[in-house]
């Protein structure tokens, strides 16, 4: 399904299992009540369908630092790796 709001795709979804699927919204903007969805030839008042759950105030930074004794890190990690290491 292609679901845009403001030219952007939304929505980003994952199929782990029959059973099992992981979806998170893909945006950050606050919502008007004159914006729309737009899912594939429809048109969709964005407030007609979803109420605010938070207003979020920043973003994940992709960046960060680890403080370790152990040289055991690679330079980069990306964040659901770091298991591999610890111990």
């Amino acid at each position: 399904m292609n679901v845009k709001f403001k030219n952007k795709n939304i929505f980003h979804v994952e199929i782990i299992s029959n059973k099992k699927i992981f979806y998170k919204t893909n945006f950050i903007k606050k919502i008007n009540k004159k914006d729309f969805l737009f899912i594939n030839n429809y048109r969709l008042r964005f407030l007609d369908y979803f109420n605010y759950i938070t207003l979020r105030r920043g973003i994940h930074s992709k960046n960060g630092d680890i403080l370790s004794e152990k040289k055991i890190f690679p330079k980069k990690i990306e964040n659901h790796n770091i298991f591999k290491y610890l111990k």
